[in-house]
């Protein structure tokens, strides 16, 4: 039985609420546990405390027994804790003893995978050698067959350019030349950094190789016939990597010389008699059907051509150096058109016109002609005229000036500046800027005078009739369409808060003219006037402010409805202030026809109202507001 459980059972035996960890307190009272005890006054309280002693008793001895038996276990689990750690120890002793064995095997073995790794090393360095040797000794091989090879054609190509012009033309032996080419490219591929005597040989008869094929590139360059060996002279400068070289040589001493020529001789560089047009056609007439056919026919063979024959051609345009000027030349933006139509008629004797058109010769060439300054200088005058309009103080003196007219001529100054496509984007950013400048400028005084003094409706109609103008320009241009979309849309934003303003100042001003249906009454109460039978005088003013407004953009059916509504309202008071009037005149003149006549008038009126809104383009059949007036 466990002390819990006796503890318990002693608690439900005394019959008390007292806590009996207290007995083992220092401050433990008897008589305070005892009187917790005495459950009933008729019991013996002597009895009670002998039976409470006898339990008091067991329990003591039960908690002994108890807690004996658990330091006897926990006493024997320690005396064996020192047999079990020298257990351990032997164990850790003999791992110790195992590691040391493999840790020596395993440096043996490391030791002898080192040894047989150099050893393999050293085998595959000698074969890298032997194999390097028997490489340099066959590229050896090779070059000496190819130097043999290129010895026998160079012998051959000796004799043949010796020969003379009319026989040599009729004679193919460009394969000769290009397999010449294809053979030094090899051997300077094979040949060893080592080997300078071998080099030395190649590099001499690649020299005397050159100095030939250079003879034979001008001479073939400068006949005017399809030429059948032009085309390898070409491959063997590609072969050799001396594309720059060849367009050298066909710019110095074949173009050049040509081209030069067509130039006026003057030492004057603005001559005036110096006529680019008929420069650039001189050159391609002789560019289709003359000194530089070759040119044409072989472009789609080789570019090396077509960029020679540009570069010689640009280089004699340098020697009027101020032409690329577009402060000192006279025919600038003339100059420089022609010059890219020239580009274009020779660029597209190539394959792919579009690659040249972005290659560096191209954009080298367009360096020349300083478009930054022209669009600078370009921008300046364009700009100047309109900082005169934004210095305006307010919309109307904005307005007396005409701004679209300078900003429609701000614009197609803008495009036509778009000599080359080059120059779009920087254009296209100052077409956006001015048409900033205009919108910026009627934002902020719209808000200004709105704020203030307000807006009349005339500088209203005329700013709009002004935008409209502007946008209207605009829509015409040759623009990309998301361009030309984004700036009407630039536009609009400005015509929409003129319109609103306009439906606001239009509406007011036909809803006061119709204030004068209220003075009906007072013209015919006890005035003696007769019947009427034509529509009051006030009556052609309803809707006079809107039909002086001559607005396409004017959504009338807005103002329409806001007058109609205003109508039936002034018409329905007008009625109301009737009835009184005739309860009042019932009882002093019964016969009098006052009412009857204010009555007619409104009923005459009703019908000119529908006729004017007819007039300007509303029915019932397509305004549901005008069925409530009928």
């Amino acid at each position: 039985m466990s002390i819990h459980d006796i503890a318990s059972s002693l608690q439900r035996k005394i019959r008390s609420d007292f806590p009996l960890y207290m007995l083992s307190e220092k401050n433990f009272n008897i008589e305070n546990f005892l009187l917790s005890c005495y459950s009933t006054k008729s019991k013996d309280l002597l009895e009670t405390s002998k039976a409470l002693k006898k339990d008091l008793e067991n329990f003591l001895e039960s908690t002994e027994k108890s807690l004996s038996q658990h330091i006897t276990q926990d006493f024997d689990k320690l005396i064996s804790i020192p047999s079990l750690l020298l257990s351990i120890e032997s164990e850790i002793a003999d791992l110790c003893k195992e590691s040391s064995t493999y840790s020596t095997i395993l440096m043996k073995a490391n030791n002898e995978a080192e040894n047989t790794v150099v050893k393999v090393v050293d085998i595959l360095h000698q074969d890298e050698i032997i194999e390097e040797q028997l490489r340099k000794q066959k590229n050896l091989e090779k070059i000496n067959q190819n130097l043999q090879e290129i010895n026998c054609k160079m012998i051959q190509l000796k004799d043949l350019v010796s020969l003379p012009i009319n026989i040599k033309l009729t004679i193919p032996y460009g394969p000769i030349i290009e397999r010449i080419s294809k053979l030094l490219s090899q051997c300077e591929e094979l040949i060893d950094n080592n080997n300078n005597e071998k080099a030395l040989e190649i590099s001499r008869i690649k020299t005397d190789y050159l100095r030939h094929l250079e003879k034979e590139l001008i001479l073939y360059a400068s006949q005017n016939s399809d030429i059948i060996n032009f085309i390898s002279i070409l491959e063997s400068y590609k072969n050799l990597g001396f594309e720059t070289e060849a367009q050298i040589i066909l710019r110095e001493s074949v173009v050049y010389p040509i081209v030069k020529k067509f130039l006026p001789k003057s030492d004057n560089l603005l001559d005036d008699s110096f006529n680019i047009i008929e420069f650039f056609d001189k050159i391609l007439v002789e560019f289709n059907t003359g000194k530089f056919i070759v040119f044409r026919i072989y472009a789609d063979y080789c570019d090396i051509l077509v960029k020679s024959f540009l570069k010689a051609v640009i280089k004699v345009l340098s020697l009027k150096g101020k032409i690329f000027s577009p402060v000192f030349s006279q025919d600038y933006q003339l100059s420089l058109i022609k010059s890219i139509e020239f580009t274009e008629c020779v660029g597209k004797a190539l394959n792919d016109y579009e690659m040249f058109r972005n290659s560096s010769d191209f954009s080298e060439f367009l360096e020349k002609w300083n478009l930054p300054t022209f669009f600078e200088l370009r921008k300046t005058e364009i700009i100047k005229p309109l900082m005169q309009v934004l210095k305006a103080e307010n919309i109307t003196d904005f307005l007396a000036l005409n701004p679209s007219g300078y900003y429609i001529k701000a614009i197609e100054q803008c495009l036509e500046s778009i000599i080359i496509p080059e120059m779009y984007p920087k254009f296209l950013r100052l077409l956006f800027q001015i048409t900033s400048t205009y919108s910026n400028f009627i934002t902020r005084n719209l808000n200004s005078q709105t704020k203030t003094k307000g807006i009349s409706i005339d500088d209203l109609v005329n700013l709009v009739k002004d935008i409209q103008a502007l946008k209207t320009s605009i829509s015409i241009y040759t623009l990309i369409e998301n361009v030309k979309l984004e700036i009407e849309t630039i536009l609009q934003q400005l015509i929409d808060p003129c319109i609103r303003g306009l439906i606001e100042s239009i509406s007011k001003m036909c809803i006061n003219n119709l204030e004068s249906i209220k003075t009906i009454p007072s013209l015919y109460k006890m005035t003696n006037r007769a019947m009427p039978f034509s529509p009051s005088s006030f009556a052609s003013s309803f809707f006079q402010p809107l039909k002086l407004i001559n607005i396409n953009d004017l959504p009338k059916e807005k103002i329409v409805n806001k007058v109609i509504l205003a109508y039936i309202e002034i018409v329905q008071e007008t009625k109301n202030e009737i009835a009184k009037v005739a309860e009042m005149i019932e009882k002093y003149n019964p016969d009098s026809q006052d009412c009857e006549k204010m009555r007619r008038q409104l009923d005459i009126d009703k019908g000119f109202f529908l006729e004017e809104l007819n007039n300007i383009g509303f029915t019932s059949e397509n305004n549901e507001l005008i069925n409530q007036i009928l």
